[in-house]
């Protein structure tokens, strides 16, 4: 499947997913304000981190090798079961765990201790996160995109309904219950694709596997603890200064900015990741050049295109999205689009590091420019809180400058081993 079609297919889910955004936001916006957007925001980093931390540790490793095993049953299926396994009882444990702590979480990121039952709620459900997340990743390894693009609509339209019925029925609470309940209405979606793989089923989950699948397994896992754990955190402390130094409304019109970036952004990312990863996988160093060039070819000219036409829209599209409470999002708007310009910029290169599964790289990197991030926007903010909002807005823009220049630089050393078929790479030195 070539280029364009995969960005067609995942553009046709991805419409349909950000337009159910778009309403989960206005109702959002309407009935929790800006306050309430920040702490939703708060929410939705904890489930991430908490996701990433159990099942995401490796759903990236689970794309990586369905992809390249897809002819070769027998050894992807045994990686896939030993993958399932532990990713089952590592979000057990982390959601016991977060049960554990809720009250404390909810005085904590919340400032609000009677919304405990989020965070318990949260933990409590982290398994079927952990089971979404890698049956997702396998059928997008094994490019079936048309699956895929069925399951991503059935899941933006059932969790549409979660997403507006609870804060519709009951304010604040139903929001925040919200943001955690809606991702889990896919389970049910995916129960036939776990009749389909036997292997999948809870009975045949084993810890079976070499030396050399829980290798690839850790080195992956390594990358992805620290990529899930390293942006949410810096996103909860960017707001958390924010708050601090400015207003809570003030963090709740950067959450907003956030909440539409990710909503228009989807259109890309859901074709780097869907296309690129899997592409990237099993290319040769010259056939990844290749493609990288098509990818900029076609994406930066429409990414272009539909930044500005969203720019001189922005004066009815805010209170159209949002609320009139919103309205000083507008101001700030054409910081956001010119940060996300550059960050799917160089996402599209970033894309090989994890291909070819370059763990020091990434790690080292993902490190430096989070903590960057966090740097950069406390002193745009300011200690007085006279940068604003906009003062963290120009720092995404300066740090996503800085991170395209610096993937560009580290390309040649990303295409140095690490083919197809390869193990997974600590460094420079095959595994």
């Amino acid at each position: 499947m070539n280029l364009l079609r995969t960005s067609l297919l995942t553009g046709t889910s991805t419409v349909i997913k950000v337009a159910a955004g778009f309403v989960t936001n206005k109702v959002v916006a309407v009935i929790a304000g800006p306050p309430g957007m920040a702490l939703i925001g708060q929410v939705q980093n904890v489930s991430s981190i908490l996701q990433n931390i159990s099942s995401g540790i490796f759903g990236t490793a689970v794309v990586k090798y369905t992809a390249e095993w897809r002819d070769d049953p027998v050894r992807r299926e045994a990686f896939l079961r030993l993958s399932f396994t532990i990713a089952f009882w590592a979000s057990l444990a982390v959601g016991g765990f977060t049960a554990g702590i809720s009250y404390v979480l909810a005085r904590w990121l919340l400032k609000a201790p009677e919304y405990w039952w989020v965070f318990a709620l949260l933990g409590a459900l982290l398994p079927v996160f952990s089971i979404n997340s890698l049956v997702l990743s396998v059928i997008n390894g094994l490019g079936d995109v048309r699956r895929l693009t069925v399951i991503n609509i059935a899941q933006s339209i059932v969790g549409l309904g979660v997403s507006v019925a609870l804060p519709w029925c009951f304010g604040l609470a139903g929001a925040l219950a919200s943001a955690v309940l809606a991702a889990t209405v896919i389970f049910v979606i995916l129960l036939p694709e776990l009749r389909r793989h036997a292997w999948l089923r809870l009975g045949r989950l084993a810890w079976e596997g070499d030396r050399e699948n829980l290798r690839r397994l850790g080195n992956f896992a390594l990358m992805a603890v620290v990529s899930g754990l390293c942006a949410p955190v810096a996103q909860i402390a960017v707001r958390g200064w924010i708050i601090q130094r400015c207003s809570a409304d003030e963090a709740g019109y950067w959450q907003a900015l956030m909440r539409l970036s990710s909503a228009y952004l989807m259109f890309f990312t859901a074709t780097l990741s869907v296309y690129f990863l899997p592409k990237f996988s099993s290319l040769d160093p010259s056939g990844v050049v290749r493609e990288l060039k098509r990818g900029y070819a076609l994406i930066l000219p429409v990414l272009a295109g539909g930044f500005f036409l969203i720019w001189l829209a922005r004066g009815w599209l805010v209170p159209m999205l949002f609320s009139p409470q919103f309205q000083p999002m507008k101001d700030l708007l054409a910081y956001q689009l010119t940060g996300d310009f550059l960050k799917i910029g160089s996402w599209i290169m970033s894309f090989v590091m994890l291909a070819r599964a370059k763990t020091g790289l990434f790690i080292v990197s993902e490190i430096i420019f989070n903590t960057l991030y966090v740097g950069l926007s406390t002193a745009l903010v300011g200690a007085g809180g006279e940068g604003g909002a906009r003062g963290a807005l120009v720092a995404w823009i300066v740090l996503y400058a800085l991170y395209w220049a610096f993937v560009a630089a580290a390309l040649p050393r990303m295409l140095s081993g690490g083919g197809p078929g390869s193990g997974v790479l600590v460094g420079d030195q095959p595994v």
